[in-house]
Parts: structure tokens; C-alpha cells; sequence
């Protein structure tokens, strides 16, 4: 399921790249946080502690971010896809773009919050951990 909503997003809906220009910024909100899912799902079956493997899921998902953002730089020095940057078609014709958002300025706003989602998941990990925690403490008593 999570696969198939990163595809859905991240394929099928990228004409709205140059459609919307706050698309690409929701991507890097919502998209790391199902990263964060996939790679905790993974670390979560070894017998590590807690702490340990919410670090190893943001690790990751930085070292994630930062692959996926100097892959967009390359593709931008070899073939010229316009993958750093927001732009905007332009009303014009198809092929022309306008561009909105500068390249560092871009991959620096992808990397801050990607990292800001991953940061939220492992904020929303720790809390449902330390409610699990604390309930259970709390049903014991009762019993």
C-alpha cells in the first residue's frame, strides 16, 4: 500500500510539478514520513533497543534525502530535467518554463523538510510508544 501511494504521488501525479508550485514541497512533507514507515517496519524486527532503531530511521531517511537530491543535481548536469528548482509552465507554449523557486534555494527547502518530517515521525513513534507504555502500566493497576 505504501509502495503503490509513493508511485500514485510521485510518477502519475508529476505533471503537477509544473502545474502547482507547493506540489513538490508537499511531496518532501508526506513522502518521507512513508519512508520513515517502510524503514522502521524493516529495523523494527531486530532485537535492538527502541531509541536505537528511531535513530537508525532518521539516519536513513536523511541519507535517503540527500542521494535522492544529488541525483536530481546530476540529472540536472547531464541531461538538463530541470529536476532542481521549482518552475512554472509558462501560459505561452508547453515548452517553455519559468522559474520560481532558485536551485539551492530548492534543494535546500527538500532537505529541511524532509528532514522535519522524518523528525515528526519519530515524535509521533516515541509518543504512541510512551502511551502504549503508560496504558498498560495503567490496566495492570486496574486489574
Amino acid at each position: 500500500m505504501y509502495i503503490l501511494t509513493i508511485l500514485i504521488f510521485g510518477i502519475l501525479l508529476s505533471p503537477l510539478y509544473y502545474y502547482f508550485e507547493l506540489y513538490d514541497k508537499i511531496l518532501h512533507l508526506i513522502m518521507p514520513i512513508i519512508g520513515s514507515i517502510i524503514v522502521f517496519f524493516i529495523v523494527n524486527k531486530s532485537k535492538i533497543e527502541f531509541k536505537w532503531k528511531l535513530l537508525i530511521t532518521l539516519t536513513s531517511m536523511v541519507f535517503l534525502l540527500t542521494i535522492l537530491e544529488i541525483g536530481e543535481y546530476l540529472f540536472d548536469v547531464f541531461w538538463d530535467l530541470k529536476t532542481q528548482g521549482v518552475y512554472i509552465r509558462d501560459i505561452a507554449g508547453l515548452e517553455k518554463y519559468d522559474l520560481v523557486l532558485g536551485e539551492n534555494d530548492d534543494t535546500m527547502m527538500d532537505l529541511i523538510l524532509g528532514t522535519i518530517s522524518s523528525l515528526f515521525f519519530i515524535a509521533a513513534k516515541t509518543g504512541t510508544s510512551y502511551f502504549k507504555k503508560y496504558h498498560k502500566k495503567v490496566f495492570k493497576k486496574r486489574k
